[in-house]
């Protein structure tokens, strides 16, 4: 049976005096001779080392962080300028918000007086380890140990099976049946509902283990099932539209699981899971995937990735999870051709136009079709209807994004020309009218949030408003110049300048 893998913690701290620095590392030592991975940067940092890309790095692979919290580190902390060099190993609010704070963990490491956190977490469990609190250490060490490996003094007791209810099918619904805290969920099939449930209760019971082992199950998966679909059509000629559609449907079709996790994920509402962006890079770059071959066919992880991030825009938008919704589509990738990464967005093979679907309108086509291919995302969103809506959402959203971008790189002069590229096609115009309006209804619930879009870019309100009509009659050009996308009732966010100055 394989052993349990540690939790790993990062360790953010002000470099306040070597007394402090040599405190954290013999607190570090400590914890790792008590079953902890920790990064450090006294450990993990080496002369040239790029620190806040460390830092970066660091935050996100931890599963949780520790915050020491000195007078120093707290005032940097609420400042939240942070700076160059190690004054950037300092966690501010900004990066909590953007995480989640139930990935912080507060370590008071003040002296004499009243004991502060930073103002990001000031309502947050935490550790007392101040030198007025001395005589408590060892059981403020354990309590902190305990959490970090999930095994509390007084465990809560299974819930018991009801003698009354089952499942909506008629079966009782699967147990959870953990080994050692680190075996995942055991369900009857290996089949994309089976993923999801796994996912689903793995990520509201916050089990961060329990989740890497079912990554690792998901992506072993694929494999198998894109080996066979490339052995059938890799030396099959491309026969019409439909034949096309149908074998590029089949070659994604062995995502799936990986797609229902971070369905699941983002349906949790739990912070720790709601960021599903490194999963792009496991579907951009298959295990074993050999690139040579017709492009229709080598190019599928790339048409994955455009149904991934169109399936997992949608449940942001369906949810109204504005802020995992930027990071994902300004999430940095690079494709197999490419010798620099570049963000989603900008990839319009990757958010449009992917070579396996041959062009846009064939590609909205196969997302609107995947309801009645795929019946698990019924269990997802609430109906078809849902699902269409929240997908012309995100790409309303995707759009506004690429004219924040616009603004925010000082290109205005480009709105007023018909032959300026747009990134995200219109495609969504194909869709009835009905969703489209259900879709800007959707989008504009929250505007306070949907303006992190293009405040996030330093673009004011004014000025996003002052262009925003110019760019309504480019999106109106590109969109006559393609018939296939028939004359429809407009843009459904024109009125969105509007919508925001009142």
């Amino acid at each position: 049976m394989d052993s349990p893998t540690p939790p790993r913690v990062f360790i953010s701290y002000s470099h306040d005096s070597a007394e402090h620095k040599k405190w954290v590392l013999d607190f570090a030592s400590t914890l790792r001779k008590n079953g902890v991975d920790v990064i450090l940067d006294q450990w993990g940092l080496t002369l040239g080392d790029d620190v806040p890309k460390f830092m970066e790095h660091s935050l996100v692979e931890s599963d949780r962080v520790l915050m020491i919290c000195t007078p120093a580190y707290v005032h940097r902390a609420n400042d939240g300028k942070g700076g160059v060099g190690y004054e950037a190993m300092i966690v501010t609010g900004q990066f909590v918000k953007d995480l989640g704070t139930t990935k912080f963990i507060p370590i008071l490491r003040q002296g004499e007086g009243q004991c502060e956190l930073p103002t990001s977490v000031s309502t947050r469990f935490y550790i007392d380890l101040s030198e007025h609190n001395s005589a408590s250490h060892k059981d403020q060490l354990d309590t902190l140990l305990r959490e970090l490996h999930k095994a509390p003094v007084n465990p809560m007791p299974p819930i018991g099976k009801s003698p009354y209810a089952t499942g909506p099918s008629g079966r009782d619904l699967p147990k959870a049946q953990m080994d050692e805290g680190a075996e995942i969920i055991k369900m009857e099939a290996e089949s994309p509902e089976g993923f999801y449930q796994q996912a689903f209760i793995i990520a509201k019971s916050g089990d961060v283990l329990a989740w890497r082992h079912l990554v690792r199950k998901a992506r072993n998966s694929v494999e198998p099932v894109l080996k066979t679909w490339r052995q059938k059509y890799d030396t099959t000629a491309v026969g019409d539209m439909d034949s096309l559609l149908n074998q590029s449907l089949d070659g994604i079709e062995a995502f799936s699981p990986l797609f229902c996790m971070a369905l699941a994920g983002i349906g949790s509402g739990r912070s720790d899971f709601t960021n599903q962006s490194a999963l792009i890079d496991i579907v951009l770059h298959p295990d074993s995937w050999n690139m040579g071959g017709p492009v229709i066919v080598t190019a599928i992880p790339e048409a994955a990735v455009f149904v991934y991030q169109a399936l997992s825009g949608a449940m942001y938008l369906y949810t109204g999870q504005y802020g995992p919704a930027i990071n994902m589509v300004r999430t940095k990738v690079q494709t197999p051709m490419e010798r620099e990464p570049s963000p989603l967005w900008s990839h319009h093979e990757l958010i449009g136009w992917p070579k396996s679907f041959h062009n846009s309108s064939t590609a909205w086509a196969a997302l609107l079709s995947l309801p009645d291919r795929w019946p698990w995302l019924l269990n997802v969103f609430a109906s078809k209807g849902d699902y269409s809506s929240a997908l012309v959402a995100f790409y309303l959203f995707l759009n506004i994004n690429e004219y924040a971008y616009t603004l925010a790189e000082g290109k205005e002069g480009a709105l007023s020309n018909d032959d300026t590229h747009l990134e995200v096609p219109l495609a969504f115009m194909e869709t009835a009218d009905s969703a489209r309006r259900e879709a800007y209804t959707l989008l504009s619930q929250n505007l306070t949030a949907l303006s992190d879009v293009w405040r996030s870019l330093k673009v004011s309100d004014e000025r996003f408003c002052e262009h925003w009509n110019t760019w309504m009659t480019l999106c109106r050009s590109w969109h006559s110049r393609s018939k296939q996308w028939g004359s429809g009732s407009g843009m459904p966010h024109a009125r969105l300048a509007s919508d925001i100055a009142n």
